[in-house]
C-alpha cells in the first residue's frame, strides 16, 4: 500500500479556478458539496483529465495506484460530475464528524486542519484552519451551515436567518485568511431564536404594560385636576353671588 499526499498536485491544477465548498455541520455528520468552474476550456479540460480522479475522501488515503483512473476496492471517493458546457466539476461527500479533518479538498487548500469536541466541554466541537490558503483558486468560498448554535466564529459575513456563516477568500486576503468556528452540540439554533424571541415578546410586553399604567396614571390626574379646578371656580361663583345678595 501506497500513502499519498494529493497537495502538491491539486494546487497546480486548480490554478485560477473559483470555487464555492458548502459544507453543513451535524452533530454525527459533516457535508461537503463542492463546486468549481473556470472560464478557461484548457484549464476545465486539465481538471476533467487530471490523474488524481477519481478523489479519494481523505488526503492521506492509502493506494495502490495512487494516480489511476480506476477506483480501488475499500477507498471512499467524493462523488463527482462535469458540466462541460459551464465547465464546472461538482464533487460532493459525507464524513463522520471524527474523520472531517482528513477531508481532501479542505486539507488541500489548508496546510492543518483541527476539528473536534472539545477536552473539557464534550459538547463544544471546534475547528480551526491554519492561515493562509495554499490552493490558487482566483475566489475560494467556504460556506458553513449549522442547526446548532455558533458560539464563537470569524466568518466575513453571517445570515442570521439560516445561521450560516461564509468566508470569501481572494488574491488580496488569502494569505492572512484562516477558519475557526466553535459550535455547541447542546443548543439548536431555532431553539435559541426562540427562546430569544420569546424573551423579547414578554420583554416588550412589561414595557406596554408599564407605559399603559403611566397613561392611566396620568388620565387620572388630569380628570382630578379638572374636578378641583371645576369646584374651586363653582366656589369662587358662588362667594361672589352671596356677597352680592348680602349688599343688597
Amino acid at each position: 500500500m501506497k500513502k499519498v499526499l494529493f497537495l502538491l498536485a491539486l494546487i497546480f491544477i486548480l490554478t485560477g479556478c473559483s470555487s464555492t465548498v458548502n459544507i453543513n455541520i451535524k452533530k454525527d455528520i459533516v457535508d461537503e458539496n463542492i463546486t468549481v468552474t473556470t472560464d478557461s476550456s484548457k484549464e476545465y479540460n486539465e481538471i476533467k483529465n487530471w490523474d488524481g480522479f477519481p478523489l479519494p475522501l481523505y488526503y492521506d488515503q492509502d493506494l495502490e495506484n495512487p494516480y489511476g483512473n480506476e477506483k480501488e476496492d475499500g477507498v471512499p471517493y467524493y462523488e463527482t460530475s462535469f458540466d462541460d458546457a459551464a465547465k464546472t466539476l461538482k464533487a460532493s461527500a459525507s464524513f463522520s464528524l471524527t474523520e472531517h479533518p482528513r477531508s481532501s479538498l479542505i486539507r488541500n487548500c489548508f496546510e492543518f486542519y483541527n476539528a473536534g469536541e472539545d477536552a473539557d466541554t464534550p459538547n463544544l466541537y471546534r475547528f480551526a484552519t491554519s492561515e493562509g490558503l495554499i490552493c490558487k483558486f482566483t475566489n475560494f468560498n467556504v460556506v458553513v451551515t449549522t442547526p446548532y448554535l455558533v458560539k464563537e466564529n470569524n466568518a466575513m459575513s453571517v445570515n442570521k436567518n439560516t445561521n450560516t456563516y461564509t468566508w470569501n477568500i481572494t488574491n488580496s486576503n488569502k494569505k492572512n485568511i484562516y477558519l475557526s468556528m466553535v459550535i455547541d452540540f447542546s443548543h439548536k439554533y431555532n431553539e435559541t431564536s426562540n427562546e430569544n424571541t420569546t424573551d423579547n415578546s414578554d420583554s416588550n410586553t412589561d414595557t406596554n404594560n408599564e407605559i399603559k399604567k403611566e397613561n392611566n396614571g396620568l388620565s387620572s390626574l388630569i380628570i382630578t385636576v379638572s374636578i378641583i379646578f371645576i369646584l374651586l371656580i363653582i366656589f369662587i361663583y358662588l362667594k361672589i353671588k352671596n356677597s352680592k345678595a348680602s349688599k343688597l
